[in-house]
């Protein structure tokens, strides 16, 4: 019996003396993988490790093991497993080693949109790092996306099956003026590494290319070019073209054993890409200089690029600190430099490099800048309120100064933008186009695939209400013919107004009357009224939505009309300037814009007195005040051969409507009853006062009267009407 203990102790000894060694072999292997940047072979490592440690392991061998298996999944976009895994951690302690497991776990949890948790992780992280500025600014944020107002758009979004693959496919871009070749990154079979990337686990990115056939579906894609100058053993994803598609811009990832280098932007000139010959000709990729000629790092990545259309600037995203004495916002930022090709020694110059400044850029991420075509700038973030993950924005092009752009970003809505990644997007003319997106597809979730975007054909319809009224009593006007007229056209349509004053344009049968990108004229005669010659414009040139038009006509009655008020120095013809009692000027120029109104009219002028003085006095004055009134519109620019003053004394007095509703003519017999009541005596005999006229023709021209600007002067006595 006792021999047998001995045995079983001896064996139990072995037994943990072996797990230990298992134990300290995996967490070695782990750290190694980890140290070395192979991110996908330490995250299967570090998170199998953490199952041998087991419950007997040590709790700071677990914690390390959690910690570095979120950072892999971090590192490599799997956002869900790496907030999971920061999660274990920080259950273990670990952030009394490492604080920064609470700041990257609140990075994630913002990432997949639950802000009110994020805060949480950032504000314990803040109590152990109070020196770090990034983390309120990120606690802002998630603030502001709570109060994120999701936008709903009519995009409809289609998976591009005949462009993916199960791997890694992103960045498309057209390749020709007549959008009918298109390139992108992808890690599919096929790409000229021959292992994978040991960040991703996916094969090396190269870039690929597809054509549309005949029925327009892009065919089976393939390698950019044979000749193996673009796609290399290592990483080659975004790119963008110029104006005339013969220089590209490529984003390289170079993988060098024991080295960390960033991600360069390489630069090319091709001619001839042709998708039936596997690409054209290429020129050997030169590294453009921002890293050399402002001394960056060779640690520090610089990618995405995107061309201005004038092809003086450059805007791309890099993780710098800070380029030329410029800080970054934090995070990925995007920035942008000026440059030219110096012809002589063919090399690049660069200068101006500037951060594209605190609305583009935050605290977090900024990332795949695009220029829309119209100019317009999208680009990807993480770090402006969205639905999670990176979203895309868009910033309008500033009108009246190139290539700036210093609007505020908007959020382009669902269903672009989801809660997963969205980015890299491609605007073709406004309402189609393509972007990049990690959501739930065909080829699984998280994985970056290509898909299109556009909007559906929405019929744009018009209508024309009008309404016809007299323009002193207001009332509406039945029986008025209405004459629709196309500008510059051949169609034209009359109708009567309703008994409402009213007249509906829709359609005729299945056509429609108004139509876009035309431009319409409106006119309206009646009899007894004059005629509105000079019409009223309405244009469907430009717009973009439907929209239902309503023209008021006003037309004024060919029997007396009352003149803006006027008055006069007692017993005088100068006219009263006094702003606080009758500005004579203002009234006066009222008229001459009723006149300039309706070109065609001619009218007579007739001047009014009260009953007070002698009937040739009265005579005399209120020819003279006629004559005033006449030189005044005739300084003010109206052809003095359109008014003809009369003075007609006071021997028409005033038709007026009493207290009780009565219709009395203001005779002097009459307003002297109203002696005691001065004020109403005085005001009576001032309505006698008056300037009125009548439109006597419509047919005005002044190429056919039979007598000229100055003899008209000449023959109603004018003056120029300042001397009044």
């Amino acid at each position: 019996m006792k021999k047998l203990n001995v045995y079983c102790l001896i064996l139990s000894v072995l037994i943990i003396g072996n797990q230990g060694f298992t134990q300290k072999k995996y967490l070695n292997d782990a750290k190694k993988a980890f140290t070395s940047q192979k991110y996908f072979e330490a995250s299967k490592k570090c998170t199998d490790a953490f199952a041998k440690l087991g419950t007997k392991g040590k709790i700071e061998d677990k914690a390390d093991m959690a910690f570095k298996a979120a950072e892999c999944f971090r590192l490599t976009d799997k956002v869900s497993s790496a907030q999971s895994w920061y999660e274990k951690a920080i259950e273990l302690n670990y952030f009394e080693e490492v604080p920064e497991v609470y700041f990257y776990n609140g990075e994630m949890l913002r990432m997949l949109n639950e802000n009110d948790k994020a805060i949480k992780s950032y504000k314990l992280y803040q109590k152990l790092n109070s020196s770090d500025k990034r983390v309120q600014n990120l606690i802002e944020l998630c603030e502001e996306k709570e109060k994120f107002n999701l936008k709903k758009t009519k995009y409809v979004v289609t998976h591009e099956q005949g462009l993916n693959k199960r791997e890694m496919d992103m960045s498309p871009i057209f390749a020709d003026a007549n959008q009918s070749l298109i390139v992108f990154g992808s890690s599919r079979k096929g790409s000229v590494g021959e292992k994978n990337d040991p960040i991703t686990g996916e094969p090396y990115m190269d870039l690929w290319m597809s054509a549309k056939d005949k029925k327009g579906n892009w065919q089976e894609p393939v390698l950019l070019d044979k000749g193996l100058k673009v796609n290399t053993g290592d990483s080659e994803g975004t790119i963008c073209f110029d104006a005339q598609y013969k220089t590209a811009f490529i984003t390289r990832c170079p993988s060098v054993r024991k080295q960390n280098l960033g991600c360069q932007i390489m630069i090319a000139e091709m001619s001839g890409l042709k998708y039936d010959k596997g690409g054209g000709k290429w020129k050997d990729l030169d590294t453009f200089p921002i890293k050399q000629q402002f001394n960056l790092n060779d640690s520090v990545s610089l990618g995405h690029p995107c061309v201005s259309i004038d092809e003086k600037m450059l805007i791309f995203a890099s993780d710098a600190s800070e380029i030329n004495g410029i800080k970054s916002h934090g995070g990925r930022d995007l920035w942008s430099v000026n440059f030219s090709l110096n012809k002589k020694t063919k090399k690049y110059e660069l200068k101006d490099v500037k951060n594209m400044g605190p609305k583009i850029n935050t605290a977090a991420n900024e990332l795949f800048p695009t220029l829309g075509s119209n100019g317009d700038l999208f680009f990807a973030s993480d770090g402006h309120p969205g639905f999670g993950g990176l979203d895309i924005y868009v910033v309008k092009k500033d009108s009246l100064i190139s290539n700036s752009w210093t609007g505020n970003p908007e959020n382009l809505g669902s269903p672009i933008n989801s809660q997963y990644n969205d980015y890299s997007i491609y605007d073709n003319n406004k309402t189609t186009g393509y972007f990049t997106s990690e959501r739930n597809g065909p080829n699984g979730e998280y994985v970056p695939d290509i898909y299109s975007y556009s909007l559906p054909e929405v019929k744009i319809l018009y209508d024309l209400n009008v309404i016809v009224s007299d323009r002193q009593s207001k009332e509406r006007l039945k029986d008025v013919t209405v004459t629709l007229t196309e500008v510059d056209g051949e169609f034209s349509d009359e109708k009567l107004t309703n008994p409402k004053g009213k007249i509906y344009w829709e359609k005729d049968g299945e056509k429609r009357i108004i139509i876009g990108n035309k431009t319409y004229k409106i006119f309206a005669s009646k009899e007894g009224y004059v005629d509105d010659i000079n019409g009223t414009t309405i244009s469907t040139v430009g717009l973009s939505a439907s929209k239902s038009f309503t023209v008021e006509i006003t037309l004024l009655p060919i029997r007396d009309i009352v003149l803006n008020e006027v008055l006069y120095v007692i017993n005088q013809w100068v006219f009263v300037k006094d702003t606080n009692v009758c500005n004579s000027k203002d009234s006066i120029m009222a008229v001459k814009k009723e006149l300039d109104r309706l070109p065609n009219i001619v009218i007579k002028i007739f001047s009014h007195t009260d009953s007070r003085n002698t009937d040739e006095k009265n005579q005399t004055l209120s020819e003279n005040r006629a004559r005033a009134y006449y030189s005044a519109l005739v300084d003010l620019g109206i052809d003095p051969r359109r008014i003809i003053p009369e003075g007609r004394g006071e021997k028409e007095p005033r038709k007026w409507v009493d207290e009780e509703g009565k219709e009395v003519i203001l005779t002097e017999e009459y307003i002297n009853t109203f002696k005691s009541d001065n004020k109403k005596f005085e005001m009576l005999h001032q309505l006698n006062r008056r300037t009125t006229a009548e439109v006597i023709r419509q047919d005005f021209n002044p190429s056919k009267e039979t007598m000229t600007a100055e003899e008209a002067k000449k023959k109603y006595n004018y003056k120029n009407y300042l001397s009044y």
